[in-house]
């Protein structure tokens, strides 16, 4: 996970550079020498960043160069601290303390000197560590021209990149390099045609030797019935390598006493094939009959495999491959995806002999019987979404976008609806109509030619002279795109098509088929991706066009799991623990079919269940017994590899969170703020930048509406609304959480700890099942404590003054707070900037110190019982974001203009909003605040936070419904709207908002919520064009 070590000290010090930076402006509260240092240490920062970004993922799995990029990361923590704590302090000299020192004693140190000396200390830990890099060389090739050497082992980086992880897979099983003859399987291990390609690093020196011992080796020979060794030359000719193979396969499959016969075929394939299509004929029907093996030595291009691997058939007899190549794009197009890299033989530094190859598991590997799993089993609790996918087909001239994570079972509910499509649609004979169907897999790195070429191996016909023409233009070396726009183009209006895209990545890669296809009227795409995204942009945003696959549901996982466990000869007998260790386990899958079945048919020869469900991860992506969803893990590493650096210390944040615990999207966005994973750009707010981040995690799946429930696929993604809570995919938290300890990212307190264990790092979680013990609560280090959250109860000892850099409070939920504790938190912890009391219900007041949390940005006291802001919260000068006050009971909500005014439910009768102070107005940097009480003096200094995008008011009522419209009326930013109305609105026309010549309606609202006495809407809602959620609710009192 060197990515992630990487991409976290990149976000850290993209961090800490902003905040330095901040800190320069604010001259009023620095030293002069405290600026110069402050200058310095940007300089170097910005230095450090250039280093990181030359920096990949392969360098840093050097030891020392990791523990650098850490020292690093944990120097950008230190000086972003000490800066803000800089910045908090009070500028302003305090004369009475110069007065309480006496002669006899020494002076009193200021709490500036104390600053200066902590940056000047850190100053030179900057200049200590920039050294470091320097004197030990650790990340080079900075700055300057690039040699044309450089250049050409950049160009092989990926090259060098494939070949050692290869040799640390293999040194993981023992071995460093691997016997070809150990690759080519026999047709029981694998009844598919296989590819095998050769490659060496530095030329073909050793290549032909490798392959000819394979080759020769008796138990291969006895294997294959047919064997032929083809030398391609140029000009190519693939009439004359087929000729020779048929003459090698004549010769090699014949037994001693029928050679005479053998030379009177020879002499019979001399004569008689003169003509291409005899020679054809003969070769064809040799291959279709016989388990072949077959090596391509010289190959150079990829028209050349693609005049004959048409040639080739796969007939599910084991036949093999074997592709000799100078070219390293060649060797891994020609094996396919999913293929691995290990060395055959190591000549010197600089060249090896290389193979690309699919692992291949023994007879008894529960990852082969995997594929045995029937349709049926696979398809269970897929039954709707089935049927949708079907109806969605019928219509042609449609892209339709199939999307989920990895392992989901997407594919598998593709393909079955695709082939009880094929069965069940009408025949065309007799009309002038053909049917073209096919699937392709989207080779990956991304190649058009390579896909194009698989799409016509894999095409079938109604007539089948279509098919068969496609073929023979693929054979006579014709390019495979232009032979696919051929068929799928607008120009051929009299074909029906339906055409499965499995795996594509990127709008890119769709860019790019789509263009060079040109589908035509006719056709039905159905794209299969892992990115909601991808899926959106190749649908056209049609919600109704977009399947989105999620996770089994509990009873369908259930059931999935002891449909393969009892189908399974021989399997164990469960006994109650091993039912329990079942049941956990399956909280882990996170519904993905793919890790169900596997766990499933592994468990059925296993005992030791409970070791498997302790090291769960560990024993998924390590057992070779599972290899049939390392693939799954390949997506995982990928993902991160290649996801941007900003996202990476978000996505391990979510372990922070319980298995299946609902997240609130707003909580986790300011989270994500306060922590500095979420800042401010030149484009946009750093809000805007969380709520990208939150969608890009639900457009892969990640995080799961926690309202719409695990198993609620079906089409788009919910209309008009938002995501409000969510979940994180269980098996996905399983990943992280896996991973999380070797960054000391989260630690958490559970169950009975020991003192013993060691206990550090950013993020701290009191799970509700910790026993309280204070002893071991004490041994923790809390110098570089960013975040505590508490699912359990409180105990005062929690709030802690080691904790001097603490961010982030989250008490939501939390039993046991009085307002004596948040009055102690507040004097020991005065650095947070997010603080969240949300659902204690002990909480009435907030204490007039409040004021001293300086750095607070957010402060969420929903649902509470504090009935009003203390005065000094108008000092929080960075406050952004206020939740306060208890909602109404339920509400019916409606998502279109012309049945909203007319729905209706109780909201019950107690007050739903805050009394705020006097000076509200200050707060400028608000851009959320509600639900507070209306004041005609208070709206009135509402009407001077211009920056509101969300806000929340009760109590309006015939005496200050005018001073709502000032504050409302041609609002700049203005997203969302709350109001709650008193009794007396009632008879007033458009009480809550009267429409006339002075009133501007915000442009930009999208949410408008009315609660209380409601006749009919206000007439200016009708010319909002960016509204699209509507909600209007009555008083139980006034219902009908």
């Amino acid at each position: 996970m060197e990515e992630i070590v990487l991409g976290l000290s990149k976000t850290v010090v993209e961090g800490t550079l902003v905040k330095v930076k901040a800190a320069i402006d604010e001259e009023a509260k620095l030293k002069l020498a405290v600026q110069s240092d402050l200058v310095f240490i940007t300089g170097e920062f910005e230095m450090m960043q250039s280093f990181l970004n030359v920096a990949d993922a392969e360098r840093i799995k050097n030891n020392a160069v990791k523990t650098w990029v850490r020292q690093l990361r944990d120097l950008a923590y230190d000086t972003e601290d000490c800066i803000e704590l800089v910045v908090h302090l009070d500028p302003k000299p305090r004369w009475w303390r110069r007065l309480l020192v006496l002669p006899c004693l020494p002076a009193m140190s200021l709490p500036m000197d104390d600053a200066a000396a902590e940056i000047k200390e850190l100053k030179d830990r900057v200049e200590f560590v920039s050294q470091r890099n320097m004197r030990y060389n650790l990340i080079t090739d900075f700055g300057g021209a690039r040699s044309v050497a450089q250049q050409q082992l950049d160009r092989a980086a990926g090259t060098a990149a494939a070949l050692e992880i290869a040799v640390e897979a293999a040194a993981k099983k023992g071995r460093s390099l691997v016997d070809l003859t150990e690759l080519i399987p026999k047709m029981e291990d694998r009844p598919e045609l296989g590819v095998i390609s050769v490659w060496g690093t530095g030329g073909d020196l050793g290549v032909a030797s490798i392959v000819r011992k394979a080759y020769d080796d008796p138990e291969i020979r006895k294997n294959f019935q047919s064997r032929g060794w083809a030398k391609l030359t140029h000009p190519f000719n693939p009439w004359k390598i087929l000729r020779s193979l048929l003459i090698q396969f004549c010769t090699n499959t014949a037994a001693p006493q029928k050679q005479r016969e053998t030379l009177d075929v020879l002499l019979r394939i001399e004569k008689t094939t003169v003509e291409e299509g005899e020679l054809v004929n003969q070769f064809v029907t040799h291959v279709n009959t016989h388990r072949f093996l077959v090596v391509l030595e010289g190959l150079s291009t990829m028209a050349e495999w693609d005049a004959l691997r048409i040639f080739l058939p796969d007939i599910g007899n084991g036949s093999q491959i074997i592709v000799s190549t100078q070219h390293f794009d060649i060797a891994s197009l020609c094996t396919g995806q999913l293929h691995k890299v290990s060395e055959l033989r190591k000549f010197t530094h600089d060249h090896s002999v290389c193979v690309f190859f699919k692992e291949v598991s023994g007879g008894d590997d529960p990852g082969n019987a995997m594929l045995e799993v029937d349709d049926q089993t696979e398809l269970i609790g897929r039954d709707t979404e089935q049927v949708e996918l079907i109806g969605q087909i019928d219509e042609a001239s449609r892209v339709i976008s199939v999307w989920g994570i990895a392992g989901v079972g997407k594919s598998a509910l593709v393909r079955s609806a695709y082939h009880k499509y094929v069965h069940d649609r009408p025949n065309l004979s007799g009309l002038n109509l053909s049917f073209i169907h096919g699937w392709v897999n989207v080779p990956h790195p991304f190649n058009l030619r390579e896909f194009c070429r698989s799409l016509l191996l894999n095409l079938s016909s109604e007539p089948s002279k279509t098919e068969e023409d496609a073929v023979a233009e693929l054979a006579n070396m014709t390019n495979p795109i232009d032979v696919c726009r051929r068929l799928l183009s607008d120009d051929q209006q009299q074909n029906q098509c339906l055409i499965v895209v499995d795996d594509l990545q990127s709008t890119e890669e769709w860019d790019r088929i789509k263009q060079a296809l040109s589908f035509g009227e006719g056709c039905c795409v159905i794209i299969v991706t892992n990115d909601s995204s991808v899926a959106k942009y190749c649908s056209g945003q049609d919600q109704k066009l977009m399947l989105n696959v999620k996770g089994l549901c509990d009873m369908d996982a259930s059931d999935l799991f002891n449909t393969v466990y009892n189908d399974v000869s021989n399997h164990i007998t469960r006994d109650e623990d091993m039912i329990k260790q079942s049941k956990l386990m399956l909280n882990k899958c996170g519904g993905l079919p793919k890790v169900i079945v596997a766990i499933g048919l592994f468990l059925a020869k296993s005992l030791n269940w409970e070791a498997m469900n302790t090291n769960f991860i560990h024993q998924l992506e390590n057992n070779p017994d599972l290899a049939s969803i390392h693939s799954l893990f390949t997506w995982l590493d990928s993902y991160f590899h290649n996801c941007p650096d900003e996202l990476k210390p978000c996505i391990f944040y979510l372990s922070i969170f319980p298995r299946r615990h609902g997240i609130r999207r707003r909580r986790l966005v300011r989270r994500w703020i306060a922590e500095g994973y979420s800042r401010d750009t030149d484009g946009n707010l750093a809000e805007v930048n969380g709520e990208n981040y939150f969608s890009r995690l639900v457009n892969l799946s990640m995080l799961t509406d926690a309202e719409r429930g695990v198993n609620a696929a079906g089409t788009g993604t919910g209309s008009g609304r938002r995501m409000a809570m969510c979940n994180v995919n269980d098996f996905f938290r399983e990943y992280i959480v896996s991973r999380r300890m070797e960054e000391n990212h989260v630690f958490a307190l559970e169950g009975r700890c020991s003192q013993t264990t060691r206990r550090t790092g950013r993020h701290l979680v009191i799970d509700q099942s910790w026993d309280g013990d204070e002893n071991v609560f004490n041994r923790i280090e809390f110098l570089r404590l960013r975040s505590l959250t508490v699912f359990g109860s409180w105990k005062p000892f929690l709030a802690s003054d080691k904790m001097r850099v603490l961010r982030v409070l989250d008490l939501e939920g939390t039993e046991g707070l009085t307002d004596n504790d948040i009055k102690n938190i507040v004097k020991r912890l005065p650095r947070l900037k997010f603080l969240s009391l949300r659902k204690c219900k002990n909480i009435f007041r907030l204490p007039k110190s409040l004021g001293r949390l300086r750095q607070l940005q957010t402060l969420d006291v929903r649902h509470t019982a504090i009935a009003g802001l203390p005065a000094t919260v108008v000092k929080l000068q960075k406050l952004q974001y206020v939740r306060a006050g208890n909602t109404p009971g339920e509400h019916v909500g409606r998502e279109n203009l012309e049945s909203a005014c007319f729905s209706c439910c109780p909201v019950g009768d107690h007050i739903v909003g805050v009394a705020v102070p006097y000076g509200i107005e200050k707060l400028t940097n608000l851009h959320t605040l509600g639900v507070i009480k209306a004041t005609v003096a208070g709206l009135k200094e509402l009407k001077k936070l211009t920056q509101l995008r969300k806000l929340g008011v009760s109590g309006i009522n015939r005496s200050n419904h005018k001073e709502l419209r000032a504050v409302v009326s041609g609002h700049g930013h203005l997203e969302s709207l709350s109001i709650w109305l008193d009794k007396d609105t009632e008879g007033i026309d458009d009480p809550c908002l009267p429409s006339n010549d002075d009133f501007r309606p915000p442009e930009k609202l999208r949410r408008l919520k009315l609660h209380g006495h409601i006749g009919n809407l206000p007439a200016w809602v009708s010319t909002l064009t960016m509204l699209d959620l509507v909600e209007v609710s009555k008083s139980l009192a006034q219902d009908p």
